[in-house]
């Protein structure tokens, strides 16, 4: 288990230390296909996350739990959801749902004898799905790309068999949103790896991938072969409502010929939903697909309404999750590899074992004081979890099973295994690293692979093994030979579609992907210098404070003199620290890198930073504070409605405060403002400024 450091003036540094483990781990699980760490432990960093923002409320602006999903892909047509996809909230024991319930009738202001119903039904495994109806007719479809934005899939969808194509009732809406779960069925799942086996292609990992593979091509007639299922779970946007529960929605489904999952609960009894939970676990190895917890919803949909969102959740839904997949194996070496900032990982190489439908070959052991924890050493017998989908990883050492002539320690390298350089460990680091940045090729390439992944340029056709390729055969050495690509071949006696597995048709495609991503915002830019320590949030923040290109280059060159207005900004920037502060400025020291972000800015069409268009209302930019008992809501829904509508809340009452919502008994706070002349407002007149467009 985790150990966190609960001190108060560590938090700060922890959050911000954990907060650049997950941006590791989502790149490496969404954009590369290499997870590095298990579903459990990742979760655990996200609750710590979690515990650390109730505890720091400032840390939660750009908080990287407020990230969706992945980006839309370049080659298939974007969608903008109407209204946004969002993903669930976590529950892995009886105390985090039961957290849920009661947060639920705090936020409603509900006695707790005050009856609720929720329905339930099981988390399935696959790839979420919107299809949109106009006027009763299929009109589009789209995944759920970052939760905003997705691809339109609308003729991959139309190859599913009992997907209705029109919609009957006499009050439908012109808008009719739909959303559920593309998935593959094991049986389906082991004939495509079949046959990729045979063909020497690359075996999917699981059936979720599977799915969401064979969806999003651009030949429907891929996505007819594969025989992908649906159920739908959920309305998505209507332009008004038609049912007043979300049971009343599923049957609904159910009548118009939707698949919709056959036993679906809707209960107001923790006992009848804890009996579900545990029936459903205890039946999912007897199911064809793979399914991963229970969802539970409230039922009533205009209490979902006010209950709203909080950060990238629905506050009305969670996903009570299952236990993990166990088994044991054998290890039988150990490895290491050499990250793209220079990190030398150790792999388990593993005695394949299948757990839950996915066979576990490898997995990370993270770094040398994980070794040591669980004193694993090669040829021993461990116990392997897969808490979730597909990552695993090791719990323990099986001891009984250990004998020492047949086991021996991993010797951690001092020198890198790529490009010989001695190793480094710096203070308060766990990680061992490689610091020839620019003499390992090993680094070079996994910055050239994180360079063109979706998270980055997004350049569709150039993954891992593609990147290689073209180095390896000099096509390209640094990041910006991306962009000249084209010329290049064209010059050449060789030409790139000469050779094997370069075709005519997907060279022009991988041209016209680069061209595509030279536009590109500023936020991307910073992301794609692979700056240690600054992933997407920083970017982002560093976006937002620098506003181009050029004020970001020349800024940040400057701070290297610790005398300046540049240095002291940057290290005072609330979000940033001391310690990627310096990591920034490091990064310009160095003429090298100085040299390889003005190549990019050559060949880039970098756009200044702009802030997203918010709905501006009566209470935007305004300064407000709440006191006495209110009536109509609670106060947390009331701060909910407060900042939905672009105001911010604060705790004490000032000159520079624009209003006072005053609910019944109000005390000290009433006389204050009274005295400062800062404006007082009822409930009523709250909520008329609330819904003021402005």
């Amino acid at each position: 288990m985790m150990i966190f450091d609960t001190k108060k003036t560590n938090l700060n540094n922890e959050y911000h230390k954990l907060t650049e483990l997950i941006k590791k781990y989502n790149h490496a699980y969404y954009d590369l296909d290499q997870p590095l760490v298990t579903d459990a432990e990742y979760d655990q960093i996200v609750q710590r996350l979690k515990q650390i923002e109730e505890q720091q409320p400032a840390l939660t602006q750009n908080s990287i739990l407020a990230q969706v999903g992945g980006k839309a892909r370049e080659d298939l047509n974007k969608i903008t959801h109407k209204k946004p996809m969002l993903s669930l909230a976590n529950a892995f024991e009886k105390e985090d749902f039961e957290n849920f319930i009661e947060r639920i009738y705090r936020f409603l202001n509900l006695a707790k004898n005050h009856p609720l119903s929720f329905t339930c039904e099981p988390k399935i495994d696959g790839l979420s799905i919107s299809i949109m109806y106009h006027h009763g007719k299929l009109k589009y479809a789209s995944t759920r790309g970052d939760g905003f934005v997705g691809e339109d899939v609308t003729s991959n969808i139309l190859t599913l068999k009992d997907l209705p194509i029109t919609i009957h009732h006499p009050n439908l809406p012109e808008y009719f949103e739909i959303r559920g779960e593309i998935y593959m069925t094991h049986q389906e799942f082991e004939n495509i790896n079949e046959k990729r086996k045979e063909q020497d292609l690359q075996l999917f990992a699981n059936p979720r991938n599977a799915a969401a593979g064979s969806l999003r091509q651009l030949d429907v007639n891929i996505t007819r072969e594969r025989n992908l299922k649906y159920f739908v779970y959920s309305l998505g946007y209507t332009d008004s409502q038609l049912f007043n529960q979300h049971s009343e929605a599923l049957a609904f489904f159910k009548s118009q010929g939707f698949c919709v999952y056959n036993n679906i609960i809707t209960t107001d009894k923790l006992d009848d939903i804890y009996n579900y939970y545990n029936q459903t676990n205890q039946n999912r190895s007897n199911l064809n697909f793979d399914i991963d917890g229970v969802v539970i919803k409230l039922d009533d949909i205009a209490l979902q309404e006010r209950l709203g969102t909080v950060g990238k959740t629905p506050r009305w839904a969670i996903a009570f999750k299952f236990p993990a997949f166990e088994g044991i194996t054998k290890v039988n070496d150990i490895r290491v590899q050499v990250g793209r900032t220079g990190a030398v990982t150790p792999l388990a190489i593993l005695e394949p074992l299948n757990l839950g439908g996915v066979v576990i070959s490898r997995t990370s052991l993270h770094n040398s004081d994980e070794i040591q924890k669980k004193d694993i050493k090669i040829g021993d017998y461990v116990s392997i979890k897969r808490a979730g989908d597909v990552i695993p990883q090791i719990t323990k050492v099986i001891k009984e099973k250990r004998t020492e002539t047949h086991v021996k320690d991993f010797i951690y390298p001092t020198t890198c295994p790529e490009c010989g350089h001695e190793l480094v460990k710096e203070p308060e680091e766990v990680i061992i690293r490689c610091p020839n940045k620019f003499g390992c090729i090993a680094q070079h390439l996994e910055y050239l692979i994180y360079f063109c992944s979706k998270n980055v340029m997004d350049i569709e056709g150039l993954g891992e093994r593609q990147v290689e390729f073209l180095y390896e055969n000099k096509f390209i050495q640094n990041a910006h030979d991306f962009y000249n690509l084209a010329d290049k071949n064209k010059a050449s006696l060789t030409k790139l579609e000469s050779f094997p597995g370069w075709g005519k048709k997907s060279v022009d495609n991988l041209f016209n992907s680069i061209e595509k991503s030279k536009n590109i915002t500023l936020d991307k830019f910073i992301m794609s210098l692979s700056i240690r320590h600054i992933g997407l949030h920083l970017s982002k923040l560093l976006a937002r404070m620098y506003k181009t290109s050029q004020n970001f280059v020349e800024s940040c060159t400057k701070s290297i003199d610790p005398n300046s207005a540049e240095f002291i900004q940057l290290i005072n920037t609330n979000g940033i620290g001391e310690k990627k502060a310096l990591s920034i400025i490091d990064f310009f020291q160095d003429a090298r890198n100085v040299k390889h972000t003005e190549d990019l800015l050559a060949v880039l069409n970098v756009s200044d930073y702009q802030e997203n268009n918010i709905k501006q209302t009566a209470l935007s930019n305004k300064t407000l504070l709440f006191t006495g008992t209110l009536t109509a809501f609670s106060r947390l829904e009331a701060k909910e409605i407060a900042e939905r509508a672009g105001a911010k809340v604060v705790s004490s009452i000032s000159s520079k405060t624009d209003y006072l919502v005053a609910g019944s008994d109000a005390g000290s706070k009433l006389k204050k403002a009274q005295e400062l002349g800062v404006k007082i407002i009822t409930e009523e007149e709250f909520l008329k400024l609330a819904n003021e467009e402005q």
